[in-house]
């Protein structure tokens, strides 16, 4: 599994608690950084609020 799919399914699946996990396991940068690495047809695999909101949250935190 990549890491790009395993974020992907996790923001659009994932509890607040699994999401929390990710960020410990992986790093918050890490996870923005591959968040916003994804384009074309990959970044529209997420659904357009959980794409917004993580959007919002990275450029808050992760900046």
């Amino acid at each position: 599994m990549t890491d790009e799919l395993l974020v992907e399914t996790l923001l659009n699946y994932g509890s607040l608690e699994e999401v929390h996990d990710l960020f410990e396991l992986v790093g918050l940068q890490n996870v923005a950084a591959i968040f916003w690495g994804m384009t074309g047809r990959k970044k529209l695999n997420y659904f357009p609020e959980i794409h917004n909101y993580f959007d919002m949250y990275f450029k808050k935190y992760a900046s």
